[in-house]
């Protein structure tokens, strides 16, 4: 799942929702990216999907798979979260996904990119 097409700040809570699952290719893979999206048939046996502003999630509000949807984040300025996970057409579960953007009223901050730091 990406937000706004992954990008790092949004002026606005109301986002676009980027989303895809595949019962072949892991949504985290490492530099994901156009290159890595499944074949068109690769998704069939995804069926629903939960989305909520935090981690937890009623087992009661699944909802159609799409690939984009419109949403409004839980906070008004910080960083913001949202959570997905996936149900295949027998009930498998996927993980729980999440994505995050700064939420910044402030129109004169640009977008910005927090470094990697990798600990061995």
């Amino acid at each position: 799942m990406r937000i706004n097409n992954g990008a790092s700040i949004t002026y606005d809570p109301n986002v676009t929702l980027n989303l895809w699952a595949s019962d072949e290719i892991d949504p985290e893979l490492e530099g994901f990216g156009p290159q890595f999206l499944p074949p068109g048939d690769s998704a069939s046996g995804v069926t629903s999907m939960q989305i909520r502003n935090d981690p937890n999630f009623n087992y009661n509000d699944w909802e159609p798979y799409i690939t984009s949807k419109p949403w409004r984040l839980g906070l008004a300025n910080g960083l913001a979260s949202v959570y997905v996970r996936y149900q295949d057409a027998t009930g498998n579960q996927s993980k729980t996904y999440v994505a995050t953007i700064w939420i910044v009223r402030d129109p004169s901050v640009k977008e910005f990119y927090l470094p990697v730091i990798n600990k061995h």
